[in-house]
């Protein structure tokens, strides 16, 4: 097998992040990164009636001793439940989805990862990540993780810095589908694989697989 890509742990990845897995058929986590703020890593953006809507997992450190996170490695960064965020997170992927033709088919497998309490967000990623691929039916994805971080060192292959809010991979096409919402917002990019799945369904993969040829 090539060289697999490096990737962020994140929270409900973009669709775009998933084209890159099913594209180069797997991916290198690295949880030994530092946390950046305002990314995927443990944000998800939805279409809501409301239009787009930012789900954040709430974040403290492992250890008190420094409280700016962007100094704290992916693999020490823990949940903070100081407010009822999952409560929250549900309820708003259950309003925002309620309708749309596959939410019935998925929201039993999606549901517990806001049931369980977990204590590291590269824990809560990486379940989240095994549902989704199953529902993708991209079970033979190879996954690495490194609790180490790697340095980019130029590598093309390094791909945290090009999924972003702001950038995007060379050759990257959103293509459009149908969303719940888009009579009234249009068509909205880079929304979570949530927002694909519960649209599409198993036709997601036609998505992915064009996103990036």
């Amino acid at each position: 097998m090539e060289s697999l890509p490096i990737l962020y742990s994140s929270y409900f990845a973009p669709i775009e992040y998933y084209s890159a897995l099913m594209k180069f058929g797997g991916a290198t986590l690295d949880v030994g990164e530092h946390y950046v703020k305002r990314s995927y890593r443990n944000k998800c953006n939805i279409l809501s009636a409301n239009g787009v809507m930012a789900l954040t997992v709430p974040l403290s450190r492992a250890s008190s001793e420094d409280a700016d996170l962007t100094h704290a490695a992916m693999k020490d960064l823990k949940v903070s439940y100081d407010d009822n965020w999952r409560h929250v997170h549900w309820q708003s992927l259950v309003s925002a989805y309620n309708m749309s033709p596959f939410f019935e088919y998925y929201e039993d497998d999606i549901r517990p990862l806001f049931e369980k309490k977990y204590d590291y967000l590269v824990d809560l990623n990486s379940d989240a990540m095994e549902v989704v691929l199953g529902l993708l039916m991209m079970d033979d994805i190879t996954l690495k993780v490194s609790r180490e971080y790697i340095p980019a060192q130029g590598n093309e292959l390094d791909l945290r810095s090009k999924i972003t809010p702001k950038t995007h991979i060379d050759g990257y096409s959103s293509r459009e589908y149908y969303q719940v919402f888009s009579e009234r917002y249009g068509f909205q990019k880079d929304l979570s694989i949530l927002d694909l799945l519960f649209n599409l369904g198993p036709e997601s993969r036609v998505i992915l697989r064009d996103g990036l040829k």
